[in-house]
């Protein structure tokens, strides 16, 4: 009989004080001996991701009995058996491919003179080359320097563009197979229409190229670290890319970058929220030609990124909706292009759509902006050390930090008749580590979160709280349905030039 593999994700209530041993005897009894049990994040791990765990299989294959609905099946079973939430670890999708820009594309002039010929256009539209060249602050560097990006995608490739200069190979982790050398195997199986060879290879490129290449990142002297954890965008396993999470956040990454999108599950978002507390940018793709903000750029510790074209206007294929945090290029982006030819891997540079380039563009900017600052500054400000923060006056100048360590994006707000959303130029707030305001309500001031300010997560069975919507807060007005446009230059540029 043909067996497949099978993934089971178990999650404990917040009050459970089982162990591993206990779970691992109740799945036993529930579907056989043969059946693996651990936690799904390694040690050290928080009592929060202590509550997930991930139980392997094998199950029989059979067209009579769909893997789908055999697993979710099991899943229930053993839900009542362990009186806990259980769920399949099966491919996931909310997301659509990102696609090559057309090979006959007309040429875009914009009315700043940008054109869509250019290969650094990207760059040049968030004006991150402009924000190279500002001095960085006392302890701080340009262009990204000393910054680990950690990039979950399909792994890196040879490609001239990245290798070997924008890459970090000490620490790089392939979650898929369990070793240390991410890798992109460029798997494109011939009847899985979905899989994205090199996708990773792209998206690094738009984070880090240096500028000796024919394209460049937004942040050219960043460090990126490959985390292969899908073969597709669009087919991703949440416990994998969750474990992706835990092990930037491990090894010291800066800015967590995701150009995917699937189901979401708990345990993604508590490994999103952990990296969040510990001062971790983290951001996703909002999604591709779905129309709404797939996980787990909608969960609220996660900036979602939207993708607009080179006039700053919204990328036809982008998700949008109130989730949106920001948006950046992602229509006829030049970035690196690997294909498997029969020789081996093909190179070139070619155009791509996708709000995958838009994260990765915003990731650059990330680091862009931590280098100018200083992490170690930042992180003192905002009390991460346990130690309150210097004064109550610095409070409002850390709480993009504390939360998200990002700038703000422009105000939005809602229109005079039709309630669609628009830029709202005059009402644009962009605060500098040397800025200072009144801070918002729900951040205490004593270095330490409000708990009731923190974000709020749900199961099915309603017994998680958490963190309030601090997005929500940042943002001082309500977000329209209508996509935010948001150029990443307005918000990163006058944030560094405003001081």
């Amino acid at each position: 009989m043909r067996t497949a593999g099978l993934g089971l994700l178990i999650e404990l209530a917040p009050d459970d004080v089982r162990g591993l041993r206990d779970i691992r005897a109740g799945v036993r009894t529930e579907l056989g001996p043969g059946w693996s049990v651990g936690y799904l994040f390694p040690p050290p791990r928080t009592a929060d991701l202590g509550r997930f765990f991930l139980a392997r299989g094998d199950v029989p294959a059979s067209p009579v009995y769909p893997l789908p609905a055999l697993a979710y099946d099991m899943s229930r079973g053993l839900a009542d058996r362990l009186l806990a939430q259980v769920e399949p670890d099966l491919p996931s999708s909310s997301y659509r491919l990102d696609g090559a820009a057309p090979v006959q594309q007309q040429t875009v002039m914009t009315a700043a003179g940008l054109s869509s010929a250019d290969k650094w256009w990207s760059v040049k539209n968030v004006r991150a080359d402009e924000a190279w060249n500002v001095v960085p602050d006392p302890g701080g560097a340009a262009r990204g320097v000393g910054i680990l990006v950690g990039h979950i995608d399909t792994g890196y490739t040879q490609h001239p563009e990245i290798y070997q200069d924008a890459l970090n190979l000490t620490i790089d982790r392939d979650i898929l197979d369990g070793d240390d050398d991410a890798l992109d195997p460029l798997i494109k199986r011939w009847w899985f229409p979905l899989d994205n060879p090199g996708h990773g290879t792209g998206t690094s490129c738009v984070i880090a190229s240096r500028t000796a290449g024919e394209v460049v990142g937004t942040a050219p002297e960043a460090s990126v670290v490959p985390i292969r954890s899908i073969v597709s965008v669009v087919q991703v396993l949440d416990g994998d890319v969750a474990r992706a999470v835990d092990y930037a956040r491990s090894v010291g990454c800066r800015v967590i970058s995701m150009s995917l999108g699937g189901r979401g599950f708990n345990g993604l978002q508590a490994a999103i929220a952990r990296a969040v507390d510990e001062g971790i940018i983290v951001m996703a793709a909002a999604g591709n030609y779905v129309g709404f903000v797939s996980a787990p750029a909608s969960y609220p510790e996660c900036l979602a990124v939207a993708a607009s074209t080179i006039d700053d206007q919204p990328w036809s294929g982008s998700s949008r909706g109130s989730e949106v945090d920001i948006s950046a290029p992602g229509q006829a982006v030049w970035t690196a292009a690997t294909n498997k030819g029969p020789n081996g891997p093909v190179y070139s540079i070619e155009q791509g759509d996708g709000t995958s380039f838009a994260v990765a563009a915003l990731a650059g900017i990330a680091a862009l902006w931590l280098a100018h600052h200083d992490p170690a500054v930042i992180a003192a400000k905002a009390g991460r050390s346990g130690q309150p923060a210097q004064a109550e006056g610095q409070c409002d100048q850390v709480r993009r930090m504390a939360v998200f360590m990002l700038p703000e994006p422009v105000f939005v707000r809602s229109g005079p008749t039709d309630g669609r959303g628009t830029v709202d130029r005059e009402g644009e707030h962009h605060a500098s580590p040397h800025s200072s305001s009144h801070a918002p309500d729900g951040i205490d001031c004593s270095g330490h979160h409000d708990p009731a300010s923190r974000r709020r997560r749900t199961t099915a069975s309603s017994r998680q709280t958490g963190r309030r919507r601090l997005r929500r807060r940042i943002l001082l007005r309500p977000v329209p349905r209508a996509l935010s446009v948001v150029a990443a230059e307005r918000v990163f540029v006058r944030l560094l030039s405003d001081r």
